[in-house]
């Protein structure tokens, strides 16, 4: 449950074009999952915060970003980060063609999360009226407030719990 409140936070920031903010829930979920031993779950967070940064046409923050998630042993020997390595690297050759092969890939395909919050078009508000786009701008900020709260709960009884081998989850 708790990894859902992180998928629809992170959703929420996108929405309002917060990508920044984004991907460094998505890291703070990937660190949150690495205290669960989720290995899985953390390195979906990790590619999908570097694919965050490159929708936002931010390279060079893409690029730090892997660097630090490289540092993370489980990232690097997996699917998820050899998929970041690939994908930064056409990015970097401006191999268009490279870039859609990846980006294509099943390791990006089974991040639904993250392709229904960047496939959907941020501007859906567009064709309506002002007062109604900031009515809606104001009930998705509280929601990502109410989010953030309860996130922010799970992450302090997340570190209250010790994990050990005897532990039922």
């Amino acid at each position: 449950m708790a990894f859902d409140l992180y998928r629809a936070e992170t959703c929420v920031y996108i929405k309002l074009e917060k990508y920044t903010d984004a991907a460094t829930f998505l890291l703070r979920w990937g660190l949150a999952t690495d205290n669960c031993n989720a290995i899985n779950s953390q390195c979906e967070a990790y590619l999908s915060a570097i694919i965050v940064y490159l929708y936002a046409r931010d390279f060079k923050q893409a690029e730090k970003c892997y660097n630090d998630c490289a540092q993370i042993d489980v990232f690097l020997g997996n699917d998820h980060g050899r998929c970041a390595s690939k994908l930064l690297s056409a990015y970097s050759e401006g191999n268009i063609e490279e870039i859609k092969r990846v980006a294509q890939s099943s390791t990006i395909s089974n991040l639904d999360h993250v392709r229904r919050c960047l496939g959907m078009p941020l501007d859906a508000l567009g064709g309506l009226k002002t007062k109604r786009r900031r009515r809606r701008a104001f009930i998705a900020g509280l929601v990502l407030i109410f989010i953030g709260q309860i996130s922010n709960l799970v992450i302090q009884l997340l570190s209250k719990v010790q994990f050990g081998p005897s532990t039922i989850i």
